[in-house]
């Protein structure tokens, strides 16, 4: 199935206030690259029909997943929207690095409110993510 990822992505930038992220130049056959707040960079990009939103989070490294495994568990059984596939937004190792992932559900491209609301909780996540391994 094909989505307007770039159509949605425009409309949802511009009503949370952000015409600033606004580029003309997308296309839909391309990752995009979304940075907001000095917070890492997150990525849209089609993987065979499914739409995954990613971010680089951190370095991978053994010893700090450890020391915040915790919160981290925690953060994963209580994680359940319906934007997403069960499961996720998830941790993923990459190569070197520590990535959350997302597969959007196909009902996030309903409407502008279904795709919004899947931008904010990845955000959110990434946020919370991203603060607990750098802190």
């Amino acid at each position: 199935m094909s989505y307007n990822v770039v159509g949605i992505l425009k409309e949802c930038l511009r009503d949370f206030g952000r015409d600033d992220l606004v580029v003309d130049n997308l296309d839909n056959h391309s990752t995009i690259t979304i940075d907001i707040d000095k917070r890492p960079s997150i990525n849209i990009t089609d993987q065979d029909g499914t739409i995954m939103l990613w971010a680089t989070v951190a370095e991978y490294n053994e010893y700090t997943l450890g020391q915040v495994s915790g919160p981290l568990l925690t953060w994963q059984v209580e994680a359940s929207y319906p934007q997403f596939s069960i499961g996720q937004p998830a941790l993923c190792k990459g190569e070197a690095n520590l990535e959350l992932c997302a597969a959007l559900q196909p009902s996030c491209f309903d409407s502008k409110e279904n795709f919004s609301a899947a931008l904010e909780h990845f955000f959110n996540h990434l946020v919370f993510v991203h603060d607990l391994l750098h802190n």
